[in-house]
């Protein structure tokens, strides 16, 4: 085969340079390929086409995932160290012999001066500086004020004086505002509403929450199921994403509340209607640790619980609406100490109570702040019931309330100014007053339910409800009384409950399992650089406030009882026209139609007397003959006489009311006709 080839010779220093040999022309097609028909045929044409690519190279033909690593934060509480295994730091006189031991011993006391240097050191220092210092405390406005001085020598020289600025007053520079902070998550799959919310005591680190099945239908078919999930949870605050604690019932819990003495104590009343005490230090077992027995519990759900005061904190009070209020002691689980029917009886007046029978309960309130032996119960009726603890003596119910038409999902006395308390229920909040039976305060209706509310714990006119559409309202009083201030869009579900740590977070449970934690701005929280700060002179404006509306309220209920009396008085005379009071004629009337007297009679006008009664015995005995002789011929009438109608039969007391009028009437006209004896 013969090989052409052809050599191009260019000098080195050619090489890299640009060439010269290109030039620019017209355009002009080179070649036109027809599409083919038939070819086109065989075809079909793809749309949508999907095509995807990496926006990364690939650089190796394999790959590989590791295995997820789960992280959890644990920390510990060093209260009390430095002691030796042998000593029981629970027990003081262990503790206490020890340090004799050690103080006896020889090198106790060069170990003590040896410490001593380093201690003084740093109490100098500390003297030296203020280490809890805090700097912008308070805002202050600087405000150009001429002194008084200054004015009469005629000198210009301002003088700068400092106004610390009110806490009401920082509304305008930070606006109230409410953020989303975490979302914590039901782990079960199957849905489930979280029910009920306590916030851990103390610093509020933690959270209680209980999920069950509001519904009674999704309740029977999770009982019905292999394997129903009746856990709840105790979350980290620290570590939102996973709990960090799983409370296991053997029946769904509805509500849940820590021990406010020792948090590691929780108790839950269960469906079934079954109380139940956990422990968290109990690692191996997460069940209840007591629980009482079902046939002296509560024969319907539990939807309340609330720890009281006692000498140990063993005892707490569970509501139901089966109608029973039980008071339990953890030290005897196995049935109720005392027991209390919310039935109502009759008032002072002997009118009969709103509703019979026994009222089913479905909120409870304990604050023992206000008092140690009050508290408050909400009940599906609308009715709020406010009891009273006494010794050796059954609880007493004071007073009842009723101005909601549905259940009362949420009551609370409002924690700065106690006699006043905050009822949820249908589509209304009210504020009511202890001795008012009438609320002082509405909200507006809402074209949805409220689900539950509750009072700031910082600030006395401030309070929060939520909503059957997922929306978080914040009122504030002290700025406005008709709408809320702040509304935030919590979850897309309907909110079931809300609780509220410090005034400064709040969390919010949903239909869905979620609970948020919303964090406050400073002004609807009360905080001042991080630390809680009441406003005394907002706590009075609002004292005030509360007792000026019971006072209209009050003089309005008086007034609608005179209404009611004097619409009831003119209902009798309108049906009893005859029978007139002698105090509705005018005293000039009476005066000007009684004759005169002087004290001196005269004997005809005695005589006139004696023979007027004379003629009016007669006319008495005349009428009873005759009325005889009428019965007699009555009584051999046929019996096929037709009878009068009943309408047409004359009532005798009415007929003998007319009687006496026409006899009044006749008197009354002799007394005119009476000549005057002066």
């Amino acid at each position: 085969m013969l090989n052409i080839v052809h050599v191009y010779q260019k000098a080195r220093s050619e090489f890299g340079r640009q060439t010269k040999h290109f030039t620019d022309s017209e355009m002009h097609v080179l070649c036109d390929i027809q599409p083919d028909a038939s070819i086109k045929q065989k075809y079909i044409i793809n749309n949508p086409r999907d095509v995807s690519c990496q926006c990364v190279p690939e650089k190796t033909e394999h790959d590989t995932n590791t295995s997820t690593i789960k992280l959890r934060d644990q920390g510990m509480n060093h209260l009390e160290g430095g002691w030796p295994k042998d000593v029981d730091v629970t027990q003081a006189e262990s503790k206490h012999r020890h340090v004799k031991k050690e103080i006896q011993k020889s090198q106790y006391k060069p170990a003590l001066v040896q410490l001593s240097d380093p201690m003084e050191h740093f109490l100098k220092q500390n003297s030296a500086i203020d280490i809890y210092e805090m700097y912008f405390e308070e805002k202050e406005e600087v405000e150009v004020k001429e002194s008084e001085t200054n004015q009469m020598n005629g000198q210009a020289n301002p003088t700068k004086e400092k106004k610390k600025v009110s806490f009401s007053q920082t509304y305008l520079t930070d606006p109230p505002r409410a953020n989303m902070i975490s979302v914590l998550k039901d782990p079960s799959e199957e849905p489930r509403t979280a029910s009920h919310i306590s916030w851990l005591p103390g610093d509020g680190s933690k959270i209680a929450v209980s999920f069950a099945q509001v519904n009674f239908d999704k309740t029977t078919n999770l009982a019905s199921s292999i394997n129903p999930n009746f856990s709840s949870y105790i979350w980290d605050l620290a570590n939102p994403n996973a709990p960090d604690c799983e409370i296991q019932p053997t029946s769904p819990l509805y509500c849940l509340e820590f021990n406010p003495k020792d948090s590691n104590l929780l108790v839950g009343g269960c469906y079934n209607g079954v109380v139940a005490l956990f422990d968290t230090r109990n690692d191996s077992n997460y069940g209840p640790i007591l629980e009482s027995n079902i046939k002296l519990s509560h024969r319907e759900p539990i939807y309340d619980v609330r720890w009281i005061q006692s000498k140990n904190s063993t005892l707490f009070l569970s509501v139901s609406t089966d109608g029973l209020v039980n008071l339990w002691d953890t030290r005897n689980m196995d049935g109720p100490v005392e027991k209390l029917e919310l039935l109502l009886k009759e008032d002072k007046n002997g009118n009969p109570p709103k509703f019979k029978g026994l009222l089913g309960s479905m909120s409870l309130h304990y604050n023992a702040t206000h008092s140690a032996a009050k508290f408050m119960v909400g009940t599906e009726q609308g009715a709020v019931v406010a009891c009273t603890r006494r010794k050796n003596k059954p609880t007493l119910i004071d007073r009842s309330y009723f101005g909601h038409h549905g259940p009362i999902y949420s009551v609370m006395r409002n924690p700065f100014i106690p006699k006043y308390f905050l009822t949820i229920g249908d589509w209304t909040a009210k504020v009511w007053e202890e001795e008012t039976m009438e609320p002082i305060i509405s909200t507006p209706f809402h074209d949805c339910y409220l689900t539950s509310g509750c009072w700031s714990n910082s600030r006395a006119g401030v309070f929060y409800t939520t909503k059957s559409t997922g929306d978080l309202d914040i009122y504030d009083l002290y700025h406005n009384q008709n709408k809320p201030i702040v509304s935030l869009n919590v979850s897309n579900s309907p909110l079931h409950c809300i609780r509220s740590y410090n005034g400064e977070r709040l969390a919010v449970g949903a239909g869905d399992g979620t609970v948020t934690i919303v964090e406050l701005s400073n002004y609807l929280s009360g905080f001042r650089n991080g630390e809680k700060a009441v406003d005394h002179a907002e706590v009075e404006f609002m004292k005030n406030m509360f007792d000026r509306e019971a006072a209209r309220e009050r003089n309005l209920l008086v007034k609608r009882r005179e209404r009611e009396a004097a619409k009831e008085a003119s209902n009798i005379r309108e049906s009893h026209p005859s029978r007139v009071e002698l105090e509705d004629f005018p005293q000039d009337f009476e005066d000007s139609h009684v004759p005169q007297h002087d004290g001196s009679t005269d004997k005809q006008d005695v005589k006139d007397d004696v023979k007027d009664e004379q003629n009016v015995e007669e006319d008495e005995e005349n009428v009873g003959e005759e009325e005889e002789q009428v019965g007699e011929e009555n009584v051999g009438e046929e019996d096929d006489e037709v009878q009068p109608m009943e309408e047409d039969k004359i009532d005798p007391v009415i007929e003998g009311e007319e009687i006496q009028d026409s006899q009044d009437e006749e008197e009354d006209e002799e007394a005119l006709n009476v000549p005057s004896t002066t």
